[in-house]
């Protein structure tokens, strides 16, 4: 036994005889430590996952926030990973405080809404403690399956002071983002002994002072979640899609651009994404699939051309058209068995970095 370890073991004791229950002391490699990043969750968009590496996806164990303005996919998004998660044989909590869960569009996207809890709260407190009597009771029941905790959204109930009192009643300065730092320092003991995922939905408001070339936006609720999140990603409206022309033309859907504001641990500028497609039916996900392959050249397109060559090793495995790739993916088993190629070449060529290389 090494100095550090009798030093270790001995700090141990002292805790256990002081019976104080919130401090933990291990050494690095003991067993039953989970490592830095268990597994990662997808996103449902091949694109984004890409951008955030580490095998693709969100870490688990981790706090991560979408934000944005209305109408931006931010609900979307989170029904998109919810759906991944469940493949992985995990499940999901809905807390709802905006009553903007559409369990048809759910549906629609790929969720299986018998294997989600949803629950609406109505203050910000109650969101908190929901979440953190879930977390507990999924360690009672010893669940090692990945679970993901959607909260949409963070900032869109008021403080229990504020629920209770009249609407006249003089609001504090600060009183709902001292709530919500005060949750999220709650919830990192809890998320670091489990494998979940909480996703934090939250709502893009002006900034009251900003000079012409700043950033006219800002997350609402304070910086308590910002300092705590491991992944902050914002969503914007860049576009219209329409079909038809002049007078014609109908609106189909809109591009949502992507800009990955914080990803920690990693020495990288903050990634964007230009556009990814947002249809009645969800995000393309089968275009965005197309795009990450073509970024970590699992597949080649020349930039003048239509046609793209997909590669197995030096070996041509076959080429074809872009819009000929939705067919091209169901002739190769599917969204998913491409998925997991595409992340198999990524591992192998080095293109999915780890979190923090």
């Amino acid at each position: 036994m090494s100095q550090l370890e009798e030093i270790v073991k001995l700090t141990r004791a002292g805790l256990k005889s002081e019976k104080n229950d919130y401090v933990a002391v291990h050494m690095a490699g003991d067993v039953g430590i989970y490592s830095y990043v268990p597994f990662p969750f997808p996103t449902g968009l091949a694109e984004l996952d890409f951008h955030l590496g580490a095998k693709g996806g969100l870490p688990a164990g981790k706090i991560v926030e979408y934000y944005g303005l209305p109408a931006t996919g931010k609900t979307t998004l989170s029904y998109h990973t919810i759906a991944e998660c469940q493949k992985m044989g995990g499940m999901a909590f809905f807390i709802d405080t905006e009553h903007s869960w559409d369990e048809d569009r759910a549906e629609e996207i790929g969720v299986d809404i018998n294997n989600v809890a949803v629950a609406s709260a109505r203050s910000i407190e109650a969101i908190f403690n929901t979440l953190e009597n879930f977390l507990e009771s999924c360690q009672k029941i010893k669940f090692n399956g990945p679970i993901i905790v959607v909260v949409d959204s963070v900032t869109g109930v008021p403080t229990q002071s504020d629920l209770e009192g009249q609407m006249t009643t003089e609001i504090r300065v600060g009183q709902e983002a001292r709530q919500i730092r005060r949750g999220v320092r709650r919830l990192q003991g809890i998320l670091s002994t489990t494998k979940a995922l909480v996703i934090f939905i939250n709502h893009a408001v002006s900034k009251l002072a900003s000079g012409p070339y700043a950033k006219q936006t800002q997350a609402a609720g304070g910086h308590g979640i910002k300092y705590m999140e491991f992944i902050r990603v914002e969503l914007k409206n860049v576009g219209q899609i329409r079909k038809g022309t002049g007078e014609d033309a109908v609106r189909i859907g809109q591009k949502i651009g992507f800009e990955i504001e914080k990803l920690k641990n990693a020495a990288l500028p903050h990634p964007k994404i230009k556009e990814i497609a947002l249809l009645n039916h969800g995000f393309d996900k089968v275009g965005s699939l197309l795009a990450a392959c073509i970024k970590t050249e699992y597949i080649d397109k020349k930039e003048t051309g239509e046609v793209c060559t997909m590669f197995k090793g030096t070996d041509v495995v076959r080429q074809f058209k872009v819009d000929e790739w939705p067919q091209v993916m169901a002739e190769l088993g599917g969204y998913d068995k491409v998925y997991a190629a595409w992340i198999e070449h990524g591992k192998v060529t080095g293109a999915l970095s780890p979190w923090g290389s």
